[in-house]
C-alpha cells in the first residue's frame, strides 16, 4: 500500500492527494475514541541512560512519538517565536511544541479538512491554531514565521523544490527550518543538495536510522494493539505496513538499511552561502 502511494505520488501527484485525503477520512472515522494523535515512527535514545524529556502523565503513551518531535525542535529556542508544522497530520507533534516548549505561537497546517477538523475539536493549548492547506502551495504571506517544521511528511510530496521555495518565502530572515524524513538510502545526497539550492544554510544533519529503528522495536506492542482494537481485520495488514510495525516490508527497508531517515536544522541565512557559526 506504501509503496502504491509513494508512486502514485511520483507518476500522479493530483491522485496522490486524493487518496491521501481519503487515508485521513477514513482513519478518523475508524478512531472514534481519539487514541491517535500521532503518525510518525517515533524516536529512541541508543544511550539506556538517557530517559528522554519530562512528560505529563497524558503524553507518556506516546512518548517515542514525542520523541521525535523533541529530537527536533527542542534542539533551538522555541521561545517567543511564531512556529508553523506544515504536515501536522492529527496535531500531537504541533500540541506538544505549544505546550512544552514555549513558543508564542505555533500553527499546525494539513492538506486533509478531516485531519485539521480532529486537531480542532482535540487540541487546546495557548496560541495554537489549525488550518487546512497545501504543503506545496503555502498559503501564508512571506516572513511569517521564525521557526517551520516538517516531520515525515516530505515523502508524498510531488515536488520538493516547490515545498522548499514555500518554506524559505515564509521564513523570516535567519529563521529556522527543522526538517525530519526517510529517504531511500540512494537518495540522501540527492536530498541534501535540494535542500542546499533550496537556498537553506545546513547547521546540523544527523542520520537517525537506529533511533527510529529502536523506537519501533519499543512501541510495536502499543501499535498493534491500536490496531487490533480499532481497525477491520480486512485493512489491519495495511494500517500494519503504514505503522511500520515488525514484519512489514517497510520495517525491514529501516532494518536493512535501504531506507535512510534523516534529520537536519538548516537556516534562511540573511546571505547566501555564508559559513554557519551556531544556532
Amino acid at each position: 500500500m506504501m509503496r502504491i502511494l509513494d508512486l502514485t505520488y511520483r507518476l500522479a501527484p493530483a491522485v496522490g492527494k486524493a487518496v491521501t485525503r481519503a487515508w485521513y477520512r477514513y482513519m478518523s472515522r475508524l478512531d472514534k475514541s481519539a487514541k491517535m494523535v500521532f503518525m510518525n515512527y517515533g524516536y529512541a535514545h541508543l544511550d539506556l541512560a538517557d530517559t528522554g524529556p519530562a512528560l505529563h502523565e497524558g503524553d507518556e503513551g506516546d512518548r517515542y512519538c514525542i520523541q521525535l518531535y523533541h529530537h527536533l525542535a527542542a534542539a533551538v529556542d522555541m521561545t517567543g517565536r511564531d512556529v508553523l508544522e506544515i504536515g501536522c497530520g492529527r496535531g500531537g507533534g504541533a500540541s506538544y511544541i505549544a505546550r512544552y516548549l514555549k513558543p508564542r505561537a505555533v500553527t499546525g497546517m494539513d492538506i486533509a479538512a478531516e485531519a485539521i477538523d480532529f486537531c480542532n475539536r482535540h487540541h487546546r493549548a495557548e496560541g495554537l491554531t489549525f488550518r487546512q492547506g497545501d504543503a506545496e502551495a503555502l498559503p501564508f504571506p512571506d516572513g511569517a514565521f521564525d521557526v517551520i517544521i516538517n516531520v515525515e511528511s516530505s515523502h508524498c510530496y510531488a515536488s520538493m523544490p516547490r515545498f522548499l521555495s514555500g518554506v524559505h518565502r515564509c521564513l523570516r530572515t535567519n529563521g529556522l527550518f527543522l526538517f525530519a524524513d526517510r529517504r531511500d538510502g540512494r537518495q540522501v545526497g540527492a536530498l541534501r543538495q535540494q535542500l542546499r539550492s533550496g537556498g537553506f544554510e545546513e547547521l546540523r544533519m544527523q542520520n537517525i536510522s537506529a533511533n527510529i529503528l529502536r523506537a519501533l522495536d519499543l512501541d510495536d506492542r502499543r501499535k498493534l494493539a491500536l490496531i487490533d482494537d480499532g481497525v477491520p481485520w480486512l485493512f489491519r495488514k495495511t494500517f500494519k505496513q503504514f505503522a511500520a510495525v515488525r514484519g512489514t516490508s517497510l520495517y525491514r527497508s529501516f532494518q536493512n538499511r535501504n531506507w535512510e531517515y534523516l534529520s537536519f536544522i538548516l537556516r534562511k541565512p540573511a546571505v547566501q552561502n555564508i559559513v554557519a557559526s551556531g544556532y
